[in-house]
């Protein structure tokens, strides 16, 4: 085997950062895992029943507050993020809850409705963070993506400062890093529901409330922000996947099953590994630059480097490193349908949320829930959290069903539970059942009919954690215990690094686990980890890492697919029974009527369209007047195909088709070979679509889920091609759509529950003989009439139309700013992606960017390949097609013709000019465009 520029030795998810960070530098990486595959807390598995997957560790994923989603593209390499509107929930057997929602609004009156006075406070706390926005990101970015210095802590004391004085509070920040979060809860709120719900968010990241120094914390989860709380479509296995696909792509190496059994040490350095008897490779030794253990403290020091090179002092300090908080006990279920919390009487958006917290309904017990941990003992009243990760991606699942997880903090060596004495660590086979069902049981007191909808269950101790992955220390879950002498400064103890975050005091070894902040999928060790190991190695100064915390999140936030899972009687956004294609609030009809009495409805679409303009004024959006211009117009032309689609044809009861996209209506690199109708549905419903075929060299029927207002996307739930059609003689067709074949149903085209439009895509190679497709479409199971408006239907389709003009603006921009990394080249647009924005599945796209200076001229070297259909076209800076009415802005395998400059043995042009200045023989025409988008694309391309 060859040496490496550095090895990473298990494959966890911040091991995995480190090394895609490091291969993407340019290094050659190692990762060494002991298992056959990564990532052994962030896993996904079928533990039972075909078709229900569980995440058997991490659930709640949030990488999308890591510069990593940027710098190493992990949308790219196949992570999607899933969630839901409302982020999380508190339930109380009281009947009551409060809710913690994307929507400040939402937030608010879920507050109001338990104490109006806390609901201020928490406003208050709110308004401050808004105010401060600058400097709240920048904090939040050092204390969790940088080393946690004294200056750090110094500035959050004095930003802490001014909102503890607003608060009327006699506290200094000061005062504030030194207590605990339930003592600070304390002071902030009166009604125990709203002290609770920010004391159970701490618990959830891995941080006992009750722990000093955890007053911050509680300070900054009491302002209920909107939070990037994730699950992926298909499980969190999917984080773990992407991670991996990258450090491959980037010429990194992934062995599996290849424990190590040794980290080389020479003249008091790190030189390399050694693999264990049980590898692939036994034996063998591989050196390297760097060595970083993604094993967490104990493991790393004890086993792998030796108390022989340590030293006994060293050894003595890492045995009593701390793994005994937290450990959870999990239940995972495989449900048949959602369970309804009894509070959804009180409010209903609750079953929008996919993650929550049950019991602990006082801080008093909640306090002495964690006294009882921590003396090795279980509480006799379970409290503890909740997932349903199938509310946000039903993939998780089979069609009506969904998953469950329930856990509660637990100690790893249990003493006594309910009166009765226990073994400590060697309890858990004999109590693993006991507790699950005492789990479920007071689950069930919050979900009246929960156990009826259970399949299956499976359990997972402490103990079954550290078996499955035995770096982690009696199922430690963040690397090690977050107590106080391990916490921030002193991570992972002190002594243990030196200089940074993840240098260790034996140089040529590095840390990604066990180390600040901790082990999660924030994958901030992981980060840390690669920038240090960067700068020592030089190579830390490369154009695209660049990326900073939090701001993906931020840029992304209405780009994320939300209630994909939920049933549409608790779902805003359905709840009309009307299309959707945003989750907002829908207001009632008494205030629609207000709002169009008063003139809030027109006041909130004209400001909403002024804020859509932010795109244009972007930084990085060029000053030239002629983009901006044309910036001007783009938002135009969003708004009137928003108001067309939403507005003059909303209705799936009695669909029509529009075009969704024609000659001055454009986005996202239309194809000006193209004509594309669109007609909105529901997927519970059954259509008919009928026509007449033509002469149109292509012509496919997709269905497609979400919309760029609602989910960021337009995912293919269905697709049908002309050439699978049968026609009669006369080439007429028929067409049922629906997510059931009817038995009777020759064409037949697939929907989804979630399938909220229909797309027909025509395209044509002889513009002026070739013979259009004409389809209409129908509801044959019920009313197919249009309905009347009203003003709740107007004001819900004014906020739809905003809401998409602001997402699709935002979502083609971010794809400008990702064209213009590489100019002039013609890169494979990800196919993934193509299909997340609603691109045909039968289409091969290749999108680049050009840049013309006044005296240049624009090359494409093109060569087609052998397919049904080809083209070559440009766009300009906001990627919509030239005007393809009065220029010549493309070319197709039809209109191209060979001229001497360029000519090629096939017939077909290999290389295009055209001229910033006008188009040249057999060209393209720029428009006097001075950048923009090229984009070929080619049909069954084999």
């Amino acid at each position: 085997m060859r040496d490496f520029d550095a090895v990473v030795v298990g494959g966890g998810i911040n091991g995995l950062t480190t090394a895609a960070y490091l291969a993407k530098a340019g290094l050659s990486v190692g990762v060494f895992e002991a298992r056959g595959q990564c990532g052994a807390h962030c896993d996904t598995v079928e533990l039972g029943l075909p078709g229900f997957l569980h995440n058997t560790h991490a659930q709640w994923l949030v990488p999308a507050m890591s510069p990593a989603m940027s710098d190493l593209d992990l949308g790219g390499f196949g992570l999607e993020l899933r969630g839901t509107d409302v982020l999380f929930a508190k339930t109380f057997s009281g009947g009551t809850n409060v809710v913690q929602a994307l929507d400040p609004a939402i937030t608010d009156a879920s507050l109001k409705a338990a104490s109006e006075q806390d609901a201020a406070v928490q406003a208050t706390i709110a308004s401050y963070f808004a105010e401060q926005l600058e400097e709240t990101l920048d904090l939040s970015r050092r204390l969790l993506y940088g080393p946690p210095t004294a200056a750090v802590l110094d500035r959050l004391a004095s930003f802490d400062d001014v909102l503890l004085s607003r608060l009327g509070l006699s506290l200094s920040g000061d005062d504030v890093l030194r207590m605990t979060g339930i003592e600070l809860l304390e002071l902030l709120f009166d009604s125990e529901e709203v002290r609770t719900t920010p004391a159970a968010l701490g618990e959830f990241t891995g941080q006992w409330p009750t722990r000093l120094r955890l007053g911050a914390l509680a300070l900054s989860l009491a302002g209920l922000q909107p939070m990037a709380v994730h699950t992926a479509r298909g499980g969190s296995h999917a984080l773990t996947h992407a991670l991996a696909r990258c450090v491959v792509a980037n010429g990194g190496e992934i062995w599996g099953t290849c424990p190590v059994e040794r980290i080389l040490v020479r003249d008091e350095k790190a030189y390399g590994i050694r693999l264990g008897p049980d590898a692939v490779l036994p034996g063998e030794e591989i050196t390297a630059g760097v060595v970083v253990s993604n094993l967490t403290l104990a493991p790393t020091f004890l086993q792998l480097v030796g108390e022989d090179v340590i030293g006994v002092d060293r050894s003595r300090i890492v045995k009593r490193f701390n793994y005994d908080d937290p450990q959870l006990l999990a239940v995972m279920y495989a449900l048949e349908g959602d369970l309804e919390f009894a509070s959804s009487a009180h409010d209903p958006g609750i079953q929008r949320a996919w993650v929550g917290y049950f019991g602990g309904e006082t801080l008093a017990e909640m306090r002495g829930a964690f006294a009882d941990l921590g003396s090795g003992v279980i509480p006799d009243d379970v409290m503890g959290g909740w997932f349903i990760p199938t509310r946000a991606d039903p993939a998780q699942a089979p069609p009506g069903c969904h998953t469950a997880y329930l856990w509660m903090s637990v100690p790893p060596c249990p003493r006594r539970w309910r009166g009765s004495r226990l073994d400590g660590w060697d309890a858990w086979p004999k109590l693993a059942e006991p507790l699950a069902e005492a789990v479920t049981e007071r689950f069930e007191e919050y979900a009246p009919g929960f156990r009826d909808l259970i399949a299956e269950r499976h359990v997972m101790t402490p103990r079954n954690q550290e078996m499955n992955n035995p770096s982690a220390i009696r199922g430690n879950m963040i690397g090690g215990s977050a107590i106080p002498e391990q916490f921030a400064e002193n991570r992972p103890l002190p002594g243990i690094v030196e200089g940074g975050v993840s240098r260790s005091f034996l140089p040529g070894l590095y840390l990604s686990n066990s180390i600040h902040p901790y082990g999660a999928t924030h994958l901030a060790s992981g980060y840390l980890a690669a920038v240090e190991v960067a700068e020592d190695l030089g190579c830390r100064d490369v154009p695209w890492w660049r990326a900073r915390p939090l701001d993906w999140f931020l840029e992304n936030l209405g780009d994320v697919p939300l209630n994909l899972g939920v049933d549409h009687r608790f779902d805003d956004a359905h709840a009309t029974g009307e299309n959707d294609d945003v989750n907002t609030t829908v207001p009632d009809d008494g205030d629609s009527a207000a709002r169009v009495l008063d003139g809030r409805i027109w006041a909130d679409f004209c400001a909403a369209l002024e804020e859509a303009g932010s795109v244009v004024l972007a930084d990085s959006v060029p000053m030239d007047p002629q983009d901006r211009a044309e910036g001007w117009r783009y938002l135009t032309r969003l708004t009137r195909a928003s108001l067309n689609f939403f507005l003059e044809v909303p209705d799936p009861e009695a669909p029509a088709f529009t075009r969704a996209v024609d000659e001055t209506i454009k986005m996202g690199m239309d194809n000006p070979d193209n004509v594309y109708l669109a007609a909105p549905v529901k997927g519970e419903f059954t259509y008919r679509m009928t026509g007449v075929r033509g002469t149109v060299h292509y012509l496919g029927f997709g269905t497609q889920a979400g919309g760029y207002g609602k989910t960021g996307s337009l995912d293919t739930t269905g697709y049908l091609e002309a050439k699978d059609i049968e026609v009669d003689a006369d080439g007429r067709f028929e067409i049922i759509a629906s997510v059931e074949r009817p038995p009777d149903a020759v064409n037949w085209l697939r929907m989804s529950p979630e399938t909220r439009m229909i797309q027909v895509r025509q395209t044509r190679v002889d513009h002026e003989n070739e013979i259009l497709a004409q389809v209409t479409i129908e509801r044959i199971d019920g009313p197919s009439s249009p309905r009347p408006p009203t003003p709740e239907r107007i004001d819900k389709a004014l906020r739809e139309a905003t809401t998409f003009v602001q997402a699709a603006s935002q979502m083609f921009a971010a794809w400008t700013e990702d064209f213009r990394t590489s100019p002039n080249t013609l890169p494979r647009f990800p196919p993934e992606k193509a299909l997340a924005a609603g691109g045909d599945p039968n289409i091969a796209y290749y999108h680049g960017w050009f840049e013309l200076a006044d005296d240049e001229a624009l090359v494409i070297d093109l060569e087609p390949p052998e397919c049904d259909f080809w083209n070559v076209q440009l766009a300009n800076y906001w990627l919509e097609s030239l005007d393809y009415r009065y220029f010549p802005v493309h070319l197709n395998q039809g209109t191209a013709t060979i001229s001497r400059t360029g000519r090629c043995a096939s017939s077909l042009p290999r290389r295009i000019p055209a001229s910033r200045t006008g188009s040249t023989p057999a060209g393209i025409d720029t428009e006097r465009c001075a950048c923009g988008g090229s984009e070929p694309r080619n049909i069954r391309n084999p």
